[in-house]
């Protein structure tokens, strides 16, 4: 069984990547390579916010999406929700089609992970 520290790998051979972060419904920190766990705790409930927003205002106009994208100067931070697991990579702007790829894996190993189960329902 994989878990989240496979898919926190898979970005670690990524010299564009700067850190990932995986946090729950809640905003709370499940794994991350962004910095200290001090430094992780303190985006996380940011991002969550931020996020949630985000996806509640495109849900009110009847859109939806599978991934959003914040572009700064040099940098980006990708975010994806994968059932009640939101996958964010802090990236330099290089290598894009490389890390795309990664996402996806990425996205697939947490599909398995966090996937419900509805077996004792």
């Amino acid at each position: 069984m994989k878990n989240f520290s496979d898919v926190i790998s898979l970005f670690q051979d990524l010299p564009s990547v700067i850190g990932v972060l995986l946090i729950d419904g809640d905003g709370l920190v499940l794994a991350g390579s962004l910095g200290d766990k001090t430094q992780q705790e303190r985006y996380s409930p940011i991002l969550h916010t931020l996020l949630n927003d985000v996806f509640r205002h495109l849900a009110t106009l009847g859109e939806t999406t599978n991934q959003i994208c914040f572009v700064q100067d040099s940098q980006m931070i990708i975010a994806q929700p994968v059932y009640d697991v939101i996958l964010i990579v802090y990236t330099k702007k290089k290598e894009l089609d490389l890390l795309q790829s990664r996402f996806s894996q990425a996205v697939s190993v947490l599909q398995r992970i966090a996937a419900p189960d509805f077996s004792n329902t």
